[in-house]
């Protein structure tokens, strides 16, 4: 009970933080960071959308490539690539995002920023804004940002609802992880009470996958290698791979659900090829493993459960590496 009585008083304490921030600002930008997922698309998106409602001016900045199934999120036809932002902002969010460098092309326009706020739940967030609220035990940005706004007073639409409730869905696996606790469900009770639409958001996300993702999916299970003993399944996407599939970079996501999911396997990982001797790696893992710890060794990050990294050499090296590492944490 003290532990949510200390969350509750700093969640008021964000909200009004967050409130004197807004009123006082002219120009406002938010920006999605490289690799974007569902919490960042939807926590930007709905927080575009909230300030919108109070008559704020507010700019949607893009940092990636955006994948065809959040399309459907309220607002986000209306991001803008950097090069076509010119101007300056006097607050800028920065959602989801554990470092400067994965604002992409959007660093310098954040810094430049008169005032800057962080709102994040990544473990390995140090604090880059001049406000920063940093929750790394709570299940998502979209979560975090849902208890702030819900602080507020000010009225949430079922828009900025299905937005924060396509986070609160995604970053918890559909509320499979253990990343879920009592209070993520009493936040998604109310954003549905608010008129998240859960339809929509499942028919777009989980049920409407384009035939490459299934080709490509095909070729990561036929390319999925045990070790450990069994307690470690990972695979390896090449550019070729995705060639012959048809598949974008961002189409490989699922893959490592399918392979950590299997009978006896603690921990999971896919490669994905960027290019010559560039790798982007996830990680993910069951229970108590955390895979941020051999995230963090190879100077990525994550969290627990979730992590990823980037990796400059040959593939034997960091596959055996990598191996090894996990080894240390079993």
């Amino acid at each position: 009970m003290t532990m949510i009585l200390d969350a509750n008083k700093r969640y008021e304490s964000y909200a009004e933080k967050f409130l004197e921030a807004v009123e006082a600002a002219q120009k406002i930008c938010i920006s999605s960071h490289v690799s974007v997922d569902g919490d960042n698309l939807g926590s930007i998106t709905a927080l575009y959308n909230f300030l919108k409602d109070m008559g704020k001016d507010v700019t949607l900045l893009k940092s990636d490539i955006i994948p065809n199934q959040y399309n459907f999120l309220p607002g986000l036809s209306e991001i803008v690539s950097p090069e076509d932002f010119s101007g300056a902002c006097d607050l800028y969010f920065s959602l989801d995002c554990a470092d400067l460098e994965r604002l992409g092309d959007n660093r310098d326009t954040f810094l430049n920023a008169k005032m800057r706020v962080v709102i994040d739940h990544h473990m390995t967030n140090e604090g880059y804004g001049n406000i920063n609220f940093i929750e790394p035990e709570i299940s998502s940005t979209c979560e975090l940002l849902s208890e702030i706004l819900f602080r507020t007073n000010k009225t949430i639409s079922n828009d900025v609802a299905t937005s924060l409730f396509t986070g609160l869905s995604t970053d918890t696996g559909r509320f499979l992880y253990t990343n879920v606790k009592a209070e993520t469900f009493n936040v998604a009770e109310r954003l549905l009470s608010l008129g998240a639409d859960m339809n929509m958001i499942n028919l777009n996300i989980y049920q409407s996958k384009p035939i490459r993702k299934l080709r490509i999916l095909e070729i990561g299970l036929e390319k999925m290698t045990e070790a450990l003993d069994g307690a470690l399944t990972y695979t390896v996407i090449t550019r070729e791979d995705m060639e012959r599939a048809g598949a974008f970079i961002y189409d490989l996501d699922e893959i490592i659900n399918f392979i950590r999911d299997t009978e006896g396997v603690l921990v999971s990982f896919i490669v994905k090829e960027v290019e010559d001797d560039v790798y982007k790696v996830s990680l993910r893992s069951k229970g108590n493993l955390d895979v941020s710890k051999v995230a963090t060794g190879f100077g990525g990050g994550g969290h627990k459960n979730a992590s990823g990294l980037t990796y400059n050499g040959k593939l034997e090296e960091l596959i055996k590496s990598l191996t090894e590492a996990i080894k240390n944490e079993l």
